[in-house]
């Protein structure tokens, strides 16, 4: 089995446990998405680059609301494209995170689902999928052949 989920409550620590977990895992690629300063930031894994996600609502850019939360639609589309790049030449693939927008199919879910489809067919990739607590009944039902991922201290 090829995917695994990581879940717990929001600000709990799951993006900052995964960041030191990657410095010692050079095979994992994907993205984290860490708080910088006051906005979300995308982090390409594979290049250590911080790409722009959050934006305020005064700004005029093509975004997605969520909550009091807006993103930029152009950094989802960069962001599922490092995932499809890591999937193909890493051995795991960080996906930070499964949430609201990814429940209802848009976010990162094009690219999610389609990585999620390909892995369960193949045993030297290894996907590991943040999901938000409260979302993870929901995840289960769409996959349901993931598996818990534990990380001990």
């Amino acid at each position: 089995m090829a995917i695994y989920y990581y879940s717990g409550p929001v600000r709990s620590g799951k993006t900052s446990r995964l960041s030191e977990w990657v410095k010692h895992h050079t095979e994992a690629g994907g993205i984290l998405t860490p708080d910088v300063g006051d906005k979300r930031m995308i982090l390409n894994i594979n290049t250590n680059e911080y790409i722009a996600f959050e934006c305020s609502d005064h700004e005029e850019l093509e975004k997605i609301q969520v909550g009091r939360f807006h993103f930029l639609t152009s950094s989802f589309r960069k962001g599922n494209e490092i995932i499809s790049d890591s999937f193909h030449k890493r051995t795991w693939t960080i996906l930070d995170e499964w949430g609201k927008l990814e429940m209802e199919g848009r976010g990162f879910m094009p690219e999610i689902n389609n990585i999620l489809n390909q892995a369960v067919r193949t045993e030297d990739r290894h996907v590991l999928v943040v999901v938000r607590d409260y979302l993870l009944e929901s995840f289960l039902l769409r996959f349901p052949e993931s598996e818990p991922m534990v990380f001990l201290s």
